[in-house]
């Protein structure tokens, strides 16, 4: 994985624990505190599946680079 992705989901989880710690201790009722906590779990499931995404194109790109790179050095050696 690359340094950028993982960084990236250091701070989303970082950020994850803060606003749940945030939601937990503020004075709220329990129906309102879960609300919360589920709307701030769908954001970060939204950013997780952007960030995999990111992670997975650029894996795919990279797999194709390779790909042409062999080809290219089996038509060197061919010749």
């Amino acid at each position: 994985m690359e340094n950028t992705t993982k960084s990236a989901l250091y701070i989303l989880g970082g950020f994850a624990a803060g606003v749940i710690t945030g939601i937990l201790t503020a004075p709220k009722s329990g129906k309102e505190t879960r609300a919360d906590i589920t709307s701030e779990m769908e954001k970060l499931q939204q950013k997780i599946e952007q960030l995999t995404g990111s992670a997975k194109s650029t894996a795919v790109e990279k797999i194709n680079e390779l790909k042409n790179s062999i080809k290219e050095l089996e038509a060197q050696i061919k010749n």
